[in-house]
């Protein structure tokens, strides 16, 4: 599978990283994720979250899918994961919902308390971090040239109405990956 650059973005990181979609059910995973559950990231796409990778009571399973459905997940809590041919691992889970193209779905993090002989932790937590403020100054200063070229066209005199039409569509686009820019902040909070 050819993997996009945030899908490459998503498999360096030091922690146990799955997307879901509304239903819950796994449509990426990476390296770390595969580690921690024995699964490969083919067995894992198509997963439930909840029961088929981590045992949570039912009512839990049930808030979590109505929280993704809704947006509205930001949530932590503690559960089991389910290793493919072995017992379950007791691991820390920290999802947070957003949209792609307007559907819901949610990035879990899962953090069973073990770190690699190399030291990672609090190390890698600061690099993931540093490289999300990274990324979110490099897509600010793009939106910053994008915002101009759209104010300048907007008071461009005599525009045809299917212009200007389009220039308000680029400017609706523009607030929206401002916005997504923006919850790059809230990735990784404590609260």
């Amino acid at each position: 599978m050819k993997r996009t650059t945030a899908d490459s973005w998503v498999h360096a990181l030091p922690f146990a990283i799955a997307v879901v979609d509304r239903s819950a059910r796994v449509v990426l995973a990476n390296t770390r994720m595969e580690r921690l559950t024995g699964h490969s990231e083919g067995e894992l796409i198509g997963l439930a979250l909840a029961g088929e990778l981590i045992d949570l009571g039912s009512d839990v399973e049930a808030a979590l899918r109505e929280a993704i459905a809704a947006g509205s997940a930001d949530l932590r809590f503690h559960g089991s994961v389910r290793r493919a041919g072995e017992g379950a691992t007791a691991t820390r889970v920290l999802l947070r919902s957003f949209s792609v193209d307007g559907e819901p779905h949610a990035l879990v993090v899962l953090d069973d308390g073990a770190r690699d002989a190399a030291g990672e932790g609090d190390e890698a937590l600061r690099e993931t971090h540093r490289r999300i403020s990274k990324l979110k100054h490099g897509m600010n200063n793009l939106l910053m040239g994008l915002f101009g070229h759209i104010e300048f066209l907007r008071d461009t005199e005599g525009l045809p109405a299917p212009a200007g039409a389009r220039v308000e569509s680029l400017m609706v686009q523009a607030t929206r990956l401002r916005d997504a820019v923006q919850q790059l902040d809230t990735i990784g909070e404590d609260g």
